[in-house]
């Protein structure tokens, strides 16, 4: 239940800002851009993430939600930021927010994600993300 808690916010927000549906055409969207779409992982820490990529005039807009960030010492972490692809890569650098322990702290990440298509999978080089419902 609490992953649904913490899934359903963040595809909400997806959603309402046009970010899973984002590129024009027939079919899912990451049919014309395998880095658009809602994605899940697990960290090395064992902690869920949870990634949503939408295609932008400038680039990509990203969100990143962690249940335990590094940067956070521990507590869950929202970040988001741009990117661009290049070279089979979309690079990105978000900023994520710590609201706990007070004060809120800022912390920049930078992400350099590759996309698999044999597999459907992001590497971001610390964990495998998975499109969400490919269950």
């Amino acid at each position: 239940m609490k992953r649904l808690i913490i899934v359903l916010p963040l595809v909400a927000v997806l959603i309402a800002t046009g970010s899973v549906a984002s590129v024009s055409g027939d079919g899912p969207p990451w049919q014309a851009d395998p880095f658009v779409g809602a994605w899940e992982s697990v960290d090395p820490e064992g902690c869920n993430q949870y990634l949503g990529i939408a295609r932008r005039p400038w680039g990509y807009g990203l969100l990143l939600f962690d249940r335990c960030a590094d940067v956070c010492e521990g507590s869950p972490g929202i970040a988001k930021g741009r990117g661009a692809a290049a070279e089979g890569f979309l690079q990105a650098d978000l900023r994520m927010r710590c609201p706990s322990p007070p004060p809120p702290l800022w912390e920049l990440i930078h992400l350099a994600i590759a996309y698999h298509a044999d597999t459907d999978t992001l590497e971001d080089g610390s964990a495998t993300w998975y499109r969400m419902g490919s269950d």
